[in-house]
């Protein structure tokens, strides 16, 4: 019972020195519990981003691989395999599972916020905007599902770098009236001639 007596005193006279103190400060009418809190809150995360009503949740790990492989430049099946190595599936099903991955909102916003910094950095330089230029042409041309793609990827390459130039006509300064009048006479002697 004295342990009791004495736990409950000791309560008491903290009470009393929390009120003393929290007379000083902004807290007069919030208990302890309230500044734990709000510790608590002010060192927990940021909450989750919302689209719409539904709460996304965080990349997994194989998502995230997946997203970084992307990034890197592999093909979507590559990056899926790269992140799912026990997925054992054909071709065709890991396409179709990396496509649907592809659409899936969180790793489609992660993708969408790294091709943003990819584009403002590229931007910032005109040597790796033509190297990425270069390697997407070269990617499409590789990958072109129809000979025209393939062929018009190749022509864009070849004028980049400047295989061959586009032909500029050559445009005669515009004769003068004197010249005018002497090519004029000249045909009409000739007309005059025939006739």
């Amino acid at each position: 019972m004295s342990l009791i007596k004495d736990h409950l005193e000791q309560i008491n006279t903290d009470q009393s020195q929390n009120e003393m103190d929290s007379s000083e400060s902004d807290y007069v009418d919030q208990p302890d519990d309230a500044l734990d809190a709000e510790m608590l809150a002010f060192d927990s995360d940021a909450p989750r981003r919302r689209y719409g009503s539904v709460r996304v949740k965080m990349l997994t790990v194989s998502q995230g691989k997946f997203v970084e492989g992307i990034i890197a430049g592999s093909t979507q099946r590559q990056a899926y395999r790269d992140a799912y190595p026990n997925d054992r599936s054909n071709d065709a099903c890991t396409s179709a599972a990396a496509a649907k991955l592809m659409k899936h909102p969180t790793v489609k916003q992660r993708l969408d916020d790294a091709w943003g910094e990819t584009m403002e950095n590229l931007a910032d330089d005109s040597n790796a905007t033509k190297r990425f230029v270069l390697r997407s042409l070269l990617a499409l041309c590789k990958q072109g599902q129809t000979e025209s793609t393939k062929l018009k990827a190749l022509d864009l390459m070849g004028r980049s770098i400047g295989l061959w130039k586009d032909s500029q006509m050559i445009i005669a300064p515009a004769p003068s009236a004197a010249q005018l009048k002497r090519d004029l006479a000249g045909h009409l002697k000739l007309f005059k001639q025939k006739a």
